[in-house]
C-alpha cells in the first residue's frame, strides 16, 4: 500500500523495534500509554488523537484487541478475518474463552459494520465459516507468499554444507514454534512430530527430519537429545534458504485459516505434505504441487514416496512454484483496493489515501 503512494500507519500493541527501514510509520501503543483500555471508546479516541491519526481515511483491522474499535471508528472499515481455531484444541477453560470471543466478534462486533464497510476473509474456508448473514459483507482475498527473496542453487549448496547436510541427503523440513511444555498453538500439532519422524525413519532410513522455528534454549537442548537436526530461530533470509534447501516441506497442522507456510514453501519450489483440512485444498494443488492426507499413516507414506521418488519430487517442485506464483502481495493489494463489491466503494484507489492498518 505504501509503495502505491498511500500514507500508511501501522498500529500495534507490541513490536520488536529492531527492524529495517520501512515505508510506513509504526505506532507501538504500549510505548505511549500504560495498559491501554482497548474496550473503551474514550481511551481509543485519546490514543488516536495522541498519535495524530483521528482523521484516517480507511481502517484495516486485523486482530484482537483492535476488533473492539469497530464499534467507534469512523468508516470505512475493513475487518480482516483470519478465523479462529476451535476451543477443543486447548484446555477447557482457555477453549471456552477462545470460542466465546470468536462468537462475540462475529455476532456482536461485526454487527457494527455498515454497508460501506467490509470483511476480508483470508480463504474460502474462513468465508464459509462466517455466519450466513455476514457472507454478503465478506470478500476472499488470499495472502501473498512472495515476501522471501529468491534463492539460487549456490546458496542452497552453501546452506546444506554449513549445517552439515550432505548434498544427496533427503531432507524433510518442519517449521513452527517448538514448545515442549505449555504449547500455545496445540492445533499446529507439534506433539506429533516425534511420531511422524520415527515412522518416516523406519520407511526411509536415509532421510533426515529437520525442525526449524522459534524455540527456547532449554527446549532446543532437549529436542537435540532426541536426535533431531535443529535450525533454531533462523532470521528471515535464512528461513527462505531453508525452505528452498529441503526436499519436502512437512506441515502437521490440524486447523488453519490460510497456512502461509505451505504457500511459502511452494513459492520457492518445494513440494509440501500436510493434512486435508480447512483451507489446505485451496493453497495446495493436491497430487500436483503437494500431497494432502487424511491420516498420519497416509501422510508419512506420502512423505516417504516423495523423498524416494526423485522424478515425482522434481515434477511437484516445478508445479509448486508455478501454482504458488499466484499468491502475491501485489494481487492482495490490487484486490484490497478494489473492494467495491459492497454497496459503495470501501475506499478510493487513487494514491494518497491515508490508510491505517491495525494489527
Amino acid at each position: 500500500l505504501a509503495d502505491r503512494g498511500h500514507e500508511v500507519h501501522v498500529v500495534v500493541a507490541h513490536a520488536d523495534l529492531d527492524q529495517p527501514p520501512r515505508p510506513y510509520s509504526l505506532v507501538v501503543l504500549n510505548r505511549i500509554a500504560f495498559r491501554p483500555d482497548y474496550g473503551d471508546e474514550h481511551a481509543m479516541r485519546k490514543l488516536l488523537d495522541r498519535c495524530k491519526l483521528s482523521d484516517t481515511d480507511i481502517w484495516i483491522v486485523h486482530t484482537a484487541p483492535f476488533y473492539e474499535w469497530i464499534r467507534w471508528l469512523n468508516g470505512p472499515v475493513l475487518a480482516v478475518e483470519h478465523g479462529t481455531p476451535s476451543g477443543h484444541f486447548f484446555s477447557a477453560e482457555l477453549g471456552r474463552s477462545i470460542d466465546d470471543y470468536a462468537k462475540y466478534r462475529v455476532q456482536d462486533l461485526y454487527a457494527h459494520l455498515q454497508d460501506f464497510d467490509g470483511i476480508v476473509s483470508i480463504s474460502n474456508w474462513v468465508h464459509n465459516w462466517l455466519p450466513a448473514h455476514l457472507r454478503d459483507l465478506s470478500r476472499v482475498i488470499y495472502n501473498g507468499g512472495d515476501h522471501y527473496r529468491c534463492v539460487d542453487a549456490t546458496e542452497i549448496a552453501d546452506f546444506r554444507k554449513r549445517y552439515g547436510f550432505d548434498k544427496h541427503e533427503k531432507i524433510a523440513l518442519w517449521l513452527g514454534r517448538m514448545q515442549l511444555n505449555g504449547d500455545e498453538q496445540p492445533y499446529k500439532n507439534f506433539k506429533r512430530v516425534r511420531s511422524v519422524a520415527r515412522k518416516l525413519k523406519t520407511m526411509v532410513p536415509e532421510s533426515t527430519f529437520v525442525l526449524a522455528g522459534r524455540v527456547s534454549a532449554a527446549d532446543a537442548e532437549e529436542i537435540k537429545k532426541e536426535g533431531f537436526s535443529l535450525l533454531p530461530n533462523l532470521p528471515a533470509d535464512e528461513l527462505a534458504v531453508a525452505l528452498a534447501a529441503c526436499d519436502v516441506f512437512v506441515n502437521l497442522s490440524l486447523w488453519e485459516g490460510f497456512n502461509l507456510a505451505l504457500v511459502e514453501a511452494q513459492f520457492v519450489g518445494t513440494p509440501v505434505v500436510g493434512y486435508r483440512i480447512g483451507p489446505h485444498p485451496e493453497v495446495v494443488l493436491d497430487r500436483r504441487s503437494g500431497m494432502l492426507s487424511s491420516t498420519e499413516n497416509d501422510l508419512v507414506a506420502n512423505l516417504a514416496r516423495l523423498l524416494t521418488n526423485d522424478e515425482l519430487r522434481m515434477d511437484m517442485a516445478d508445479n509448486a512454484k508455478a501454482f504458488a506464483a499466484k499468491f502475491t502481495w501485489s494481487q492482495n493489494v490490487d484486490q484490497l483496493l478494489d473492494c467495491n463489491r459492497f454497496e459503495r466503494p470501501t475506499f478510493n484507489t487513487d494514491s494518497g489515501s491515508r490508510i491505517m492498518a491495525v494489527c
